[in-house]
């Protein structure tokens, strides 16, 4: 019995086999090819044959995952026509190399370009062409798959060097017990398709690769691999794994009791959702409003931006579906890591401090304009709020402010109805922290994201798997920042709550709510643990637990 130690991505409790992904065969280059036309022909065939794959990957995801996560392979289908990588393919053609080589020296001269740039971000879309590549090579007759004779005869922990995206949607979720990897973050793709579907998932074991037919537990709340478990830890791991079931069976079967601690705080518990029809997993278990929509799902994999009746249809199945409950909606946050080609991003040195989200909609008043008019139209069919990401001065939200109201009246000189509608600010910047005081006399309420906040505080990219030990949102540094925002708004009778990761993590709850935090958002499927956490606090012990986590007493 051998216990390797990684980072636990997604919580739970995982036992079975290690079956490798193997990746496809390697083509030799010595392979001649029969022809530029023929090749080519072969090249188109492949092409055709992964966008299929990638449709059934995309409607997988988006049952599984929700819309938001199912983006990815919008984004890849869109990489087979990339002009960059298509233009280097047919080169390599005319120089007589066989399709199978042309694709594989063109994926890796995109992917080293950019890995050049330095930016974590960037290499995240690095990957996403390492793993289109891979796709057509096997299209093209390379294989690939799981490793193993046959068929698995239960469900597997699948272990590799790296999972991609469509790896984790290409096997039925039944099969798949839990994912180890060598390489991998808590913020990367597959982190979060983990987390959505709910499979443990631990990343950073540098074994992982050499694992294939050995029988392993995985914590992926503790971040933990143990390796041929002997029985007593084997009959452990399996008796957690089913008492965690029952746990949630439990929770879900008996209602949705108030989120309120021991001693009577009220909580208001919501959830992340991508795309209008991910509500339902909202209200399912048990969430109060949508503290975030993001609204990115509009914008990407489309050559031109989404005109505002499209927009208005979206934003009013959401509130429809949310039956009177609030939704919060985040204008649109392109950049960054999220691209979309109907906005021409282009490529910056360092794209996590570019042209993004609310840069974006402030240079191009035009298209900000549309989405805003989309939302007031769509505010009398529910509770609407809308939210600024990525504010960093007062003059941004003051500007923001006076667009909204520009589409407001707009809209009412051509005899439209809007309803009232709450504005709020999201935190994500130190800048936005620490000017929360200010920033309260002009809005209705905050929202933390933590995750960018985390990272921009403490310069620890959350991408970048080498420094993931300094990414970390219970540093006191970041826990400061957001127990500042908290109290200057609450001064300015402005209510604030989290919409990052850590807003379902059992450990922040606690400091979270001793801030004076009144609202969670996080993922539907956390919901449920979320309730039980806030309702076993004693506020008294989370209150002396946030002193400790501030550094304020030893």
């Amino acid at each position: 019995m051998k216990i390797l130690e990684g980072t636990g991505t997604s919580g739970g409790i995982a036992v079975g086999r290690a079956r490798l992904l193997a990746a496809p065969s390697a083509v030799e280059e010595e392979i001649p090819g029969k022809g530029a036309r023929e090749e080519a022909r072969r090249c188109g065939e492949a092409a055709d044959a992964v966008r299929r794959e990638l449709r059934g990957l995309r409607e997988r995801a988006v049952e599984a995952a929700g819309e938001a996560e199912a983006q990815i392979f919008e984004i890849h289908a869109l990489l087979l026509d990339d002009p960059d990588f298509t233009g280097e393919i047919q080169r390599q053609l005319d120089g007589g190399a066989a399709a199978e080589t042309a694709v594989r020296r063109a994926g890796e001269a995109l992917a080293a370009e950019f890995e050049a740039l330095g930016d974590p971000n960037i290499r995240e879309r690095a990957a996403d062409i390492r793993d289109v590549s891979r796709r057509l090579l096997s299209a093209l007759g390379g294989g690939g798959g799981l490793s193993g004779e046959g068929e698995p005869d239960g469900p597997v922990v699948l272990v590799a060097d790296e999972l991609t995206p469509s790896d984790t949607l290409s096997l039925d979720r039944s099969q798949v017990a839990g994912f180890v990897t060598r390489r991998g973050s808590a913020a990367s793709h597959v982190s979060i398709l983990a987390r959505a579907m709910g499979i443990p998932a631990v990343v950073g074991i540098a074994e992982a690769p050499e694992l294939e037919g050995r029988l392993l537990t995985v914590d992926g709340d503790a971040g933990r691999v143990m390796v041929d478990p002997d029985e007593a830890a084997l009959s452990e791991a399996r008796s957690r794994r089913r008492a965690a079931a029952r746990r949630l069976g439990r929770l879900r079967a008996g209602g949705f009791p108030p989120a309120e601690t021991r001693g009577g705080i009220r909580v208001e518990l919501a959830g992340n959702i991508g795309a209008p029809g991910e509500a339902r997993a909202v209200l399912e278990n048990g969430g109060e409003a949508v503290g975030l929509f993001r609204s990115e799902f509009l914008y990407l994999g489309r050559e031109t931006p989404p005109d505002e009746e499209t927009q208005y249809l979206a934003y009013r199945e959401a509130l429809e579906r949310m039956e009177g409950r609030r939704v919060i909606v985040r204008t649109v946050d392109i950049g960054s890591d999220k691209r979309a080609p109907c906005l021409d991003t282009g490529r910056e040195e360092n794209p996590a401090l570019g042209w993004r989200a609310i840069r974006i909609c402030l240079d191009r008043r035009e298209l900000f304009r549309t989405q805003l008019r989309a939302l007031l139209r769509a505010s009398v069919h529910g509770r609407l709020a809308v939210m600024f990401p990525m504010i960093a001065s007062l003059q941004e939200l003051r500007c923001a402010r006076k667009l909204l109201g520009e589409a407001r009246a707009e809209l009412e000189a051509e005899g439209t109805e809007t309803a009232s509608v709450e504005v709020g600010v999201m935190i994500e910047t130190p800048a936005a922290a620490v000017l929360s005081d200010l920033l309260a006399r002009e809005a209705d309420f905050f929202s933390i994201g933590t995750n960018d906040l985390t990272q921009y505080t403490l310069a620890a990219d959350r991408m970048n798997e080498r420094i993931a030990g300094y990414y970390r949102p219970a540093d006191p540094a970041v826990l400061r920042l957001m127990k500042l925002t908290a109290e200057n708004a609450r001064k300015n009778g402005v209510w604030t709550g989290v919409c990052g990761e850590s807003a379902a993590d059992p450990a922040l709850i606690p400091l979270y709510l001793a801030m004076g935090i009144t609202e969670l958002s996080m993922s539907p499927a956390a919901l449920p643990e979320a309730r039980e956490r806030v309702r076993s606090l004693d506020m008294e012990e989370a209150r002396a637990a946030l002193a400790r986590a501030l550094g304020e007493v030893e």
